[in-house]
């Protein structure tokens, strides 16, 4: 082998691997994506709470809203299909409750039970089918108000169910059990008013 080609072969392969370094370094520069994460949690406020739930309803919703100006044809339609599933918890609120205890007479006295509420509801959202005109578009305000109507959507089918009256079976069954327990312990449990175990 001649030495210029020596000098070509070795100037080739020179090339070759600055070349070759050049575009592994790019490559792995794109690959190598930085993340960052950050979380600020905040505990604003914790209250001590004596609350009961007795009764959940699992709620499925497709919730359908439709817009448009004019005509109802695509450029000028918006429209949103919302899958809400969610679970309702009805129960009561025993901070409302008014409990005395007399010692003498061995009797412990309920007043006030209250009535069923709504305890929480915890729902899933997910966008079934979002659809924008090129005229008509959905905000951030709107899509989170057909949130919201959704989720109050859930409640008022919760209330019309037999949701709360399910809560008040499971109420009695409860009191009955207060009831059972204090007689063994020798107590005797008075409910006041309407709430008379049948």
């Amino acid at each position: 082998m001649t030495s210029a080609l020596k000098w070509i072969v070795g100037i080739g392969v020179i090339l070759t691997i600055t070349i070759g370094g050049y575009y592994f370094g790019r490559y792995h520069s794109f690959k190598q994506v930085k993340k960052s994460e950050t979380a600020t949690v905040l505990i604003e406020k914790m209250t001590k709470v004596s609350k009961l739930v007795t009764t959940e309803a699992y709620i499925s919703e497709i919730y359908n809203y439709k817009e448009y100006y004019y005509y109802d044809i695509s450029p000028f339609r918006k429209k949103v299909l919302l899958r809400v599933n969610a679970k309702v918890s009805a129960g009561f609120n025993f901070d409302h409750i008014k409990l005395s205890i007399d010692h003498e007479s061995k009797t412990i006295t309920l007043d006030s039970i209250p009535d069923p509420e709504i305890m929480s509801i915890d729902h899933d959202l997910d966008y079934y089918d979002l659809q924008e005109g090129t005229f008509n578009a959905f905000s951030e305000e709107e899509l989170t108000e057909i949130q919201r109507r959704a989720k109050k959507f859930i409640e008022d089918k919760a209330i019309e169910s037999k949701l709360f009256e399910e809560a008040e079976e499971h109420k009695k069954e409860y009191l009955e059990t207060l009831q059972l327990i204090a007689e063994t312990l020798g107590w005797q449990l008075d409910i006041k008013k309407k709430h008379h175990l049948d």
